[in-house]
């Protein structure tokens, strides 16, 4: 059971006024204990005897605020949604393909549309980075860019070769055996 403090019964005035403190969170109705934990998780922690250390300190000290705290706005739940969002399945503008040191064709990530609209819509300012920040706003650029890419891999290894063959041959080990000399 929580300490009835001043700051616990104005939090808890600010939910239902006029309406005594339940002495255990139990002695509420099923309806009643899910409505205040939608309303004032805080409070419903506090009464349940789930809060946080800091959560029931403030209670006790008469730091609690009186009201909860008020929900995200719509644009913030976005923002925050769009970057959970972003987390999970990456930028929505794509990303190009590209080879690896090795030369394996490593895939790129397809640009996805829908999420392109939804960002745009939701959350303009991550949308407008995310879009600068993509080197592959057209997919098209960015299979250029990676065939692009191995050739220039390709040339680099066929010169080294070269090269190496013609060291070999100035120095007269590519002779092969019993070849007339030029």
């Amino acid at each position: 059971m929580i300490q009835r403090t001043a700051a616990l019964l104005k939090r808890w005035a600010s939910y239902k006024p006029s309406t005594p403190l339940p002495v255990v969170i139990t002695d509420l109705p099923e309806i009643e204990r899910l409505q205040l934990q939608d309303a004032d998780p805080e409070l419903h922690s506090l009464l349940s005897g789930t809060a946080p250390a800091e959560l029931e300190l403030s209670a006790i000290d008469g730091t609690l605020p009186s009201a909860p705290p008020a929900p995200p706005s719509p644009q913030e739940q976005a923002q925050q949604e769009a970057e959970s969002w972003l987390a999970a399945n990456g930028n929505p503008w794509g990303m190009p393909a590209s080879y690896s040191p090795t030369g394996e064709l490593m895939p790129g990530v397809q640009p996805n549309f829908t999420a392109q609209l939804w960002m745009q819509s939701n959350a303009p300012e991550l949308a407008a980075k995310l879009q600068s920040a993509s080197v592959a706003a057209d997919p098209r650029d960015a299979q250029t860019r990676s065939r692009e890419q191995f050739e220039q891999q390709q040339n680099a290894t066929a010169a080294a070769a070269s090269a190496r063959l013609t060291s070999l041959v100035a120095s007269g080990m590519g002779r092969l055996h019993g070849a007339p000399q030029l």
